[in-house]
């Protein structure tokens, strides 16, 4: 895991701290359940505009001759099928779910930025310049965009 490495640097006490391996672990499950759920949407466009597209342009396929031509127009044709009522329902549950997921880590991160900084400003020296980079401007404008994340979702 990439976040032990900088949590193992003890000379820099704003990465040994839980903050670091919390912190790229919350980011990777934010960041999957939303592309999972931005696929899934994806897919949904994708075969509503197929299903909507004219018929005559749906059904002009051209005649391949190989095995391996057909076999791949055929996969296809099921990949763009009309989607059922059990698809639909099992879309709407995963992407649910994947905002749920990511709006519950979203404020994990809300309660843990004020947590750290507190710890790092009650550190040494360099624990307390280091927590210098998480006030201002920037340190606001993460709150506001990660709560304004968690809001949306």
């Amino acid at each position: 895991c990439e976040s032990m490495i900088y949590y193992s640097l003890v000379t820099v006490p704003a990465w040994h701290s839980w903050w670091v391996p919390f912190s790229f672990a919350a980011t990777t499950i934010i960041l999957g359940t939303l592309s999972v759920a931005c696929a899934l949407m994806i897919t949904a466009m994708v075969r509503h505009r197929h299903e909507t597209a004219v018929p005559s342009a749906r059904e002009k396929h051209p005649k391949t001759t190989g095995w391996w031509s057909r076999h791949v127009t055929e996969e296809i044709r099921a990949i763009n099928a009309p989607t059922d009522d059990q698809e639909w329902d099992l879309s709407l549950t995963v992407t649910k779910w994947c905002s749920i997921g990511a709006a519950v880590v979203s404020v994990a991160l809300m309660v843990g930025y004020p947590l750290y900084t507190s710890q790092l400003a009650s550190g040494g020296p360099v624990a307390h310049q280091a927590s210098n980079t998480f006030s201002g401007g920037i340190y606001a404008t993460r709150l506001i965009l990660l709560g304004a994340i968690a809001l949306m979702l």
